[in-house]
């Protein structure tokens, strides 16, 4: 007798486990950091701050720093770097590059860091940056209640880079990406 409960204990619990739909989540995802990366390549690639520039242009150097985090989200500091490097190294504003004459640098001490978080491509160096990037992410979040507990939670994300010149310190680009993420289901569960 004490064999077949357990049987049929571990049987329900198989049934349990496999009937729970997969956690839901409405926090950055990677997908989300992808398209963030995609997104603003495509705004900076097409803004007025590079419209008029071709290869013979003066060369624009851009110095970036890590993502500024105010999201409810936890991003550690070589993931921040990691994501402004993604950003010069995307396929969009490689070609840029070439055809606009601008380059971008990671500050070398930080090297090791974003290659501690997996980014593999080359990070230029060059003493004599003519402009820097910076990124702000920022969260809000919402939450449903039903009869005393969280049922429902929306996540709304602004992520918005900019660039400065550093000589006359004004801002030259500034576009940002907006999305929200959302998740039901008790808390508790």
């Amino acid at each position: 007798m004490g064999a077949l409960t357990r049987i049929l204990l571990v049987l329900s619990v198989s049934m349990a486990i496999g009937c729970e739909s997969p956690p839901q989540t409405s926090g950055i995802t990677s997908d989300d950091l992808d398209e963030v990366t995609a997104q603003m390549s495509a705004k900076l690639a097409s803004s007025d701050f590079l419209r008029d520039r071709n290869p013979s242009s003066p060369p624009i150097l851009i110095t970036i720093n890590k993502v500024e985090n105010l999201t409810s989200d936890l991003i550690p500091p070589a993931e921040q770097w990691m994501l402004m490097a993604r950003l010069q190294g995307s396929l969009n504003l490689v070609s840029v590059r070439n055809q606009k004459n601008i380059s971008f640098q990671v500050p070398p001490e930080y090297g090791p860091l974003i290659r501690d978080a997996g980014y593999n491509e080359p990070l230029p160096h060059s003493p004599m940056f003519t402009h820097t990037m910076t990124a702000t992410y920022r969260s809000a979040t919402r939450t449903k209640r039903e009869d005393g507990f969280v049922v429902g939670r929306v996540d709304l994300y602004q992520m918005q880079y900019r660039i400065f010149d550093v000589t006359t310190r004004a801002l030259v680009w500034n576009d940002e990406f907006a999305y929200k993420r959302e998740a039901l289901g008790r808390a508790q569960d």
